[in-house]
């Protein structure tokens, strides 16, 4: 099942913006002092640069807004690569290799379907210095991104907090959207499907807990995936396909021998335990999606990760026709010790026909709720 979002709401916040402060082009080749700094004064007036009246390509236009301290990117509509010098666009199925966005940017388009990002972003913060920024924006609105190499958007910096607006997500060759390491994720309107991995992942399956191990007389750390692997052999982790060759499982043969000769410390990232095996300061991905279609996801429609908590609005929202590969995926699949709260009634069809494990699987002290009240 196909469907359409609205662009009302957004070109309404659009109109609004445009009253309350002034959109200014700019020419690169100016070096007006005297228009930066009206810029940097005044907060209602933002700096638009333009592709490919300002800059032939996004990734040249990113570098220049950097330089010029821009607000916004503007992309007209059509294809939009990455392609690298002599590299083929493969009739339009290749659109380059991703690209990186390391500061706050607003980047727009024409409307889905008539904008076209036909390659993966990867948005990381800024750590110059060993230094952390403060949370910073970035923003993406009306358009269409694809990307037959890999994940769609991917952040992996918790000093982040993306923010998707009337963006179709879809084709890709892994998840549409996967936020990490307590980076922050507000999707509205937005429409992620036939993706080769999930649709929408926030969060990791990094939770670890500890068993004792009779046989090796000691105590062992390991996620729930380890674990199953280690005792019943196979591929018990969600993030590879039914019956595929995990490929971490080299590794993790080597990290058990290792700690059966006694020749490696375990070490945990991810902050200590509490009494209820839980972990403890350690960053957590979040995210808000309101009126999103998640649809035929080859793995699960929404995967929620160890510990993170996502909040779903709007009676547009429909996570359907997903986790078509594995048992172990689901329409809505919640991770240890995580909360997805659906702010809608139970008689919303917010998750139906979906294959795998079904509509809606959580994992040990996962939660998924419906609720009516927002706290």
């Amino acid at each position: 099942m196909e469907s359409s979002c609205s662009n009302d709401n957004t070109k309404d916040r659009n109109e609004k913006e445009k009253d309350h402060g002034t959109i200014a082009m700019v020419d690169p080749s100016e070096e007006n002092t005297n228009n930066r700094n009206l810029i940097n004064d005044d907060e209602s007036t933002k700096l638009m640069l333009r592709v490919p009246q300002d800059a032939s390509t996004l990734r040249e236009c990113l570098i220049l807004a950097k330089e010029k301290d821009a607000q916004i990117i503007s992309l007209s509509e059509g294809w939009h690569g990455n392609l690298q010098p002599g590299e083929d666009d493969e009739n339009g199925t290749n659109g380059g290799p991703p690209l990186l966005i390391d500061f706050p940017i607003k980047i727009e388009g024409k409307g889905q379907q008539k904008t076209t990002i036909a390659f993966g972003i990867v948005i990381d913060g800024d750590n110059s210095g060993g230094k952390k920024m403060n949370v910073h924006f970035v923003e993406l609105e009306n358009l269409t991104l694809t990307n037959t190499k890999g994940t769609g958007i991917e952040g992996n910096n918790g000093y982040l907090h993306i923010m998707l607006d009337t963006v179709e997500i879809h084709s890709c060759g892994d998840d549409g959207v996967r936020v990490t390491k307590g980076t922050m994720l507000t999707y509205t309107e937005g429409h992620i499907h036939h993706n080769g991995g999930s649709g929408v992942v926030i969060g990791e399956n990094h939770l670890k807990t500890k068993k004792w191990d009779k046989n090796q007389g000691k105590m062992l750390i390991h996620t729930e995936d380890e674990f199953y692997r280690l005792e019943h052999g196979g591929n018990g982790d969600t993030h590879h396909g039914g019956g595929s060759k995990n490929n971490d499982d080299g590794e993790n043969d080597k990290e058990k021998k290792e700690e059966e000769q006694g020749g490696k410390e375990e070490k945990d990232e991810w902050g200590d335990f509490d009494g209820d095996g839980k972990k403890s300061n350690f960053n957590v991905s979040s995210g808000e999606l309101t009126d999103l279609h998640i649809s035929c996801n080859n793995k699960s429609g929404l995967k929620v990760g160890d510990g993170a908590s996502v909040n779903l609005f709007g009676e547009a929202t429909e996570i359907m026709h997903n986790a078509k590969k594995n048992i172990q995926d689901a329409g809505i699949l919640v991770g240890e010790h995580s909360t997805c709260k659906i702010f809608l009634p139970p008689s919303h069809s917010t998750t139906h026909l979906n294959m795998g494990g079904g509509n809606r699987k959580s994992r040990v002290g996962g939660v998924i709720l419906n609720t009516c009240f927002k706290s």
